[in-house]
């Protein structure tokens, strides 16, 4: 079955629908956190223009490229943007990606117009905000102080969620929604309950603060996940963050000013009035989590054969119980052979081989 579905995947890397392209496109790019010791870059081909009012899926990209090395430069990215522009026979109208200082190097190099995803840039406008403000400094001491003391204990059940260690604005809102339930909820727990967390309704300002801003930014990602980047959403997007100030009576003023920035930035790089662009990555983070919860716990098998499995998720549909894959012909089209040489070509040597022959076990 592994087999079967490498050769699948092995056929729609090789075989991408690339007529769907010929009105323009987009293009998708990331890398994958270290695995072992290897970085998996990956590029996704999309229509240049967003259709309807649902948020990209899978089903609508096409994978263009995987490659593996221990790090990506800004000038391999440039030539694998190159290699893909070349694949598909003219330039992508535009690339979406994160904030990635590598990424935004090769897509320079590539003459490339980049549009910056919208989950990434709000969360690091939010960041730049408040990641030296001493209330939210105090308030997320308490919150990690709570979870540690409290996590053996019976009242652990009410303790926050796991808070990421890199990006940590990227799901901050979590962390921020629990401390409001806490605060809400205060009254009716026990005394020991209430004596455990205490410590969180100090930094109630804080936590009302940013709870209203994370409310805006759902509201703001919302908007442009389902309708895309134009100038419609654009006009929209800044009613909202209106509202939001006259809301918060003003309090996180700079935010706004940085979102609003943001948002004109992006607007300027729309050609006219009528386009609408893809302005979130999320389907490529969805890949790689994808890739990380069925790869094997033990990290020195790095990346393996197995990504090929990727492209098959891009056939799979939600809304529709048929899989667009023609088997037979993948099945039949595709030799063991062939997936050798794919993987010599595009994988580096897997560590727990290399420790077989070193230390002959």
């Amino acid at each position: 079955i592994e087999n079967w579905v490498q050769k699948c995947g092995h056929y729609l890397y090789e075989h991408p629908d690339l007529s769907k392209y010929k009105d323009g496109y987009g293009l998708i790019i990331d890398e994958c956190m270290v695995i072992g010791q290897e970085r998996m870059l990956a590029v996704l081909g999309i229509k240049a223009e967003k259709e309807g009012s649902q948020a990209l899926n899978l089903s609508q990209a096409e994978i263009l490229s995987l490659q593996v090395k221990p790090s990506w430069s800004g000038e391999e990215i440039t030539e694998n943007l190159q290699k893909v522009g070349e694949k598909v026979g003219k330039k992508a109208d535009y690339i979406l990606c994160d904030g990635g200082a590598n990424l935004g190097k090769g897509i320079s190099g590539y003459k490339g117009l980049r549009i910056c995803d919208c989950g990434h840039e709000i969360a690091r406008q939010t960041e730049h905000v408040y990641k030296e403000d001493q209330r939210f400094k105090l308030f997320s001491v308490a919150a990690a102080q709570t979870k540690f003391k409290e996590v053996m204990k019976e009242t652990s059940y009410l303790t926050p969620p796991k808070q990421r260690s890199i990006a940590r604005f990227m799901n901050l809102s979590v962390t921020i929604e629990w401390a409001k339930k806490i605060l809400k909820n205060f009254s009716s727990f026990t005394e020991k309950e209430q004596k455990a967390f205490e410590c969180i309704k100090e930094h109630h300002s804080i936590i009302e603060e940013l709870g209203s801003v994370f409310e805006t930014a759902n509201t703001l990602l919302k908007l442009l996940k389902n309708n895309g980047l134009s100038y419609k959403t654009i006009k929209e997007c800044k009613i909202i963050c209106e509202t939001f100030a006259q809301k918060a009576q003003g309090l996180p003023a700079k935010w706004i000013g940085k979102i609003e920035l943001y948002l004109q930035q992006e607007q300027a790089k729309l050609p006219d009035e009528k386009t609408v662009w893809h302005v979130s990555s999320d389907i490529i983070e969805s890949l790689f989590g994808t890739f990380k919860s069925h790869k094997a716990d033990n990290p020195l098998y790095g990346v393996t054969p197995f990504t090929l499995s990727l492209p098959v998720l891009t056939k799979v549909d939600p809304e529709k119980p048929k899989i667009n894959i023609d088997f037979k012909q993948a099945l039949e089209g595709t030799f063991m052979t062939d997936l050798k040489q794919w993987n010599n070509d595009h994988l580096i040597e897997n560590q727990v081989i290399k420790r077989q022959k070193i230390l002959k076990i």
